[in-house]
């Protein structure tokens, strides 16, 4: 199995069996992404789309040496802001569809545990995106992409266009508001 890095390069030689694989790896992760900008299906699937197309058109411009996903990111995470700039009633941070269910848990939750540790999974979950929810966006953005991406800071710098260390600071500041803001055990 190719690592993204050998499918990205192939796609520098217009292999399109490579992209589609990227496509089938990333789609997934990148709609999630992307839908914390949107709340928006139907816009979040716009935005996915172009965010490949995007990387299609720019495949020349990616380093190997770099992760593939920090550099589809980078752009999807452009193309969100686009989208935002645009269309101002679009919100970076709510996690409910248009029937009211929370897709962050739906996507995140481990079915395994017994059934009273799930509700109360589910319960911490809901108020810790609550309190996600007051802190200001740059701090919350820091968090998600580490926390709900598993981007490492380097990854979330490049992807934010940040040093490195604003970003650490912006990670220990985030985890400071958002401990304020959870009710103490």
């Amino acid at each position: 199995m190719h690592t993204d890095e050998e499918l990205a390069v192939q796609c520098q030689h217009k292999d399109e069996a490579a992209f589609q694989e990227l496509v089938r790896r990333h789609t997934g992760p990148l709609f999630n992404f992307l839908y914390r900008y949107t709340r928006d299906r139907q816009t979040t699937e716009d935005l996915t789309q172009e965010t490949f197309i995007k990387g299609w058109r720019h495949i020349k411009k990616f380093d190997p040496r770099r992760r593939f996903n920090t550099w589809l990111f980078t752009i999807a995470r452009r193309t969100a802001l686009d989208a935002l700039k645009k269309k101002r009633n679009l919100v970076f941070s709510d996690f409910e569809n248009e029937e009211g269910k929370n897709v962050f848990l739906e996507t995140t939750e481990d079915p395994s545990p017994p059934p009273i540790l799930q509700a109360e999974h589910k319960a911490f979950r809901g108020l810790f995106l609550k309190a996600l929810d007051t802190i200001p966006g740059r701090y919350r953005e820091v968090l998600l992409l580490r926390y709900t991406d598993d981007q490492t800071f380097d990854e979330i710098a490049s992807i934010l266009g940040r040093p490195l260390n604003t970003i650490k600071s912006w990670h220990r500041r985030g985890l400071t508001l958002l401990k304020e803001k959870l009710p103490k055990p």
